[in-house]
């Protein structure tokens, strides 16, 4: 009689087996985790951004990627054990409003978009910061996931964009497209207010002779100084702009006609002390004026004709004088 193996005996080994292949199992899995994290946290290291995640229940940033100390300019571990460090960089006048969009995503869900200042190495720095609510996959537990990144460089490329948009590039003051959007504004503003608006205009007396005599670098310097005096005589918010050659045009805005002239005057007497140095010796500057009041009813380009017209009867009359066209 063949006699079989006794299994039972050789379950204990089998057993063992099963232990064996689970831990090795188990190890295999932990360093295929390991490495996908470490995979992970070098990608994280590359990205400019800055990931973020906060549980508003504990105050506290659960996580904060590598990029955050190229950012802000703080260790990680700062902000990771007291989130206050985060807003310690923030420009004083902008911590309320981005402590206020945390709030609004925590309670209302909203997604937010806030642009804030920071100061990083004695330089102020702007940051975009775009966060919204998510939950806790275990415990279902509120937590703000967030994303902030450096937009210093593409602020600074909006606002010379701006500027090339709005300015001339001679004299500085407004160019003739915005200065007449600005004077529309205005316009608008006084009808529906019913406001007093005066409309300027000037132009430089004998600007092509001193063109032809001095040449068109002493020209160029008579805008400038024409320019900046403007902008020192004339009142605060009233837009000023160069419309053509040697033309500016200003909107008195708010201003009753008493007023108005005064500062059509004070704005002649300080043009006409004006000079400027040329081979030739000192160039006089003068500028005739043209003064208008906004009507009801009035359109931009009825008043801005009107000024227009009285500018030249000033040139008729003499030059370095205000006609005033009622």
């Amino acid at each position: 009689m063949v006699v079989g193996k006794d299994h039972r005996a050789s379950q204990p080994a089998t057993t063992d087996s099963a232990a064996q292949l689970g831990q090795s199992l188990h190890s295999v899995e932990l360093q295929l985790l390991v490495r996908q994290l470490n995979i992970l946290n070098r990608l994280l290291a590359t990205v400019p951004s800055v990931l973020w995640v906060f549980d508003p229940n504990a105050e506290r940033v659960l996580y904060v990627s590598p990029a955050y100390e190229e950012v802000f300019g703080l260790p990680l571990g700062q902000v990771l054990e007291d989130c206050e460090h985060w807003y310690s960089v923030v420009h004083a006048d902008d911590v309320a409003a981005l402590k206020a969009s945390v709030k609004r995503t925590i309670e209302h869900g909203e997604t937010q978009e806030q642009e804030y200042r920071i100061l990083r190495d004695g330089k102020l720095r702007w940051i975009r910061d775009r966060s919204y609510l998510s939950a806790d996959d275990d415990d279902g537990r509120p937590l703000v996931v967030g994303i902030a990144e450096d937009i210093t460089e593409n602020k600074h490329l909006h606002c010379e964009l701006e500027r090339l948009a709005t300015e001339d590039g001679l004299t500085q003051c407004q160019n003739r497209n915005h200065f007449m959007r600005c004077a529309g504004f205005e316009l608008t503003r006084a009808q529906e207010n019913g406001l007093p608006l005066g409309f300027l205009m000037l132009d430089v007396d004998d600007f092509k002779q001193i063109n032809d005599e001095h040449g068109h670098q002493v020209g160029d310097q008579v805008l400038r100084q024409l320019a900046e005096c403007g902008r020192h005589v004339l009142r605060r918010g009233d837009p000023f702009g160069r419309v053509g050659g040697e033309e500016f045009a200003a909107v008195l805005v708010n201003c009753p006609p008493a007023q108005g002239r005064q500062i059509a005057e004070r704005l002649r007497d300080a043009i006409s002390v004006l000079t400027v140095k040329s081979l030739q010796g000192p160039v006089q500057i003068t500028a005739s004026i043209g003064l208008c009041w906004l009507r009801p009813g009035d359109y931009l380009d009825g008043l801005y004709r009107r000024a227009d017209q009285a500018m030249y009867a000033a040139k008729s009359a003499g030059k370095n004088c205000i006609i005033e066209c009622h």
